[in-house]
């Protein structure tokens, strides 16, 4: 059955014909196995400022071709500083975000906006998978990302009910349409964050992927998640 998570919607957008060149991995973490999963031939571009992850990372990507690119992404080249906190007994560090300098448990890193670093790649395959999960700075780097956003055929956007609709608004108005709604967390019974899958209007187009647009309504495609 259909279930709400990235390795489904991934799995969907391959079945329409959503084309990806390359995957851009903003806020990398430890790995994002539903992406490696969906697309091991291609290459990850791995955003992650966090060094204590890198030793995670290598192992989850050591068949993977990708570039491990270690610098924080914003909406401005050059520094900016990163408050690092743990919420998982036995892990020194486990979230990282970008903060206003001047506390304990922060540390500077250098910096890019997507714009820069694509410019300045430009033979990386297009269209990309941009995903995007940094706790908080998500809307800081799209705006960083507005001449390559027309580039993106898939965003995936971390998001709270707080910065839904901002998130929401602004790659609506960059050419962008929502495609899925997954891995939905709750805190305490209530729904506290999820991701948003948006795939580019024109690529939907052009593949043909837009919602009805494969034939008639058929009843037997309707499914209603009960979990």
């Amino acid at each position: 059955m259909r279930t709400p998570t990235k390795k489904y919607a991934l799995k969907h957008l391959q079945q329409r014909g959503i084309p990806v060149g390359t995957v851009l991995d903003v806020g990398v973490l430890h790995g994002t196995p539903e992406l490696v999963d969906a697309f091991p031939g291609h290459h990850h571009v791995l955003f992650e400022p966090v060094r204590e992850f890198y030793p995670f990372i290598a192992r989850a990507y050591e068949y993977v071709e990708h570039t491990l690119v270690e610098v924080a992404v914003s909406d401005t080249t050059g520094t900016v500083t990163l408050s690092l906190a743990t919420v998982i007994d036995g892990m020194d560090v486990s979230h990282a975000r970008v903060a206003e300098a001047g506390k304990e448990g922060q540390r500077e890193v250098a910096a890019t906006t997507l714009d820069d670093y694509l410019a300045g790649n430009t033979t990386l395959a297009k269209p990309y998978l941009l995903k995007v999960d940094v706790d908080g700075h998500e809307l800081s780097i799209l705006k960083g990302a507005r001449q390559s956003l027309a580039d993106c055929s898939v965003i995936i956007v971390e998001v709270q009910l707080d910065n839904l609709k901002a998130r929401t608004d602004f790659l609506i108005a960059n050419g962008f349409q929502i495609y899925d709604v997954v891995d939905l967390c709750y805190y305490g019974g209530q729904l506290a964050q999820f991701d948003v899958v948006f795939v580019n209007v024109e690529a939907a187009k052009a593949a043909k992927a837009n919602l009805y647009e494969d034939g008639p309504f058929d009843y037997s495609k309707w499914v209603t998640y009960e979990g």
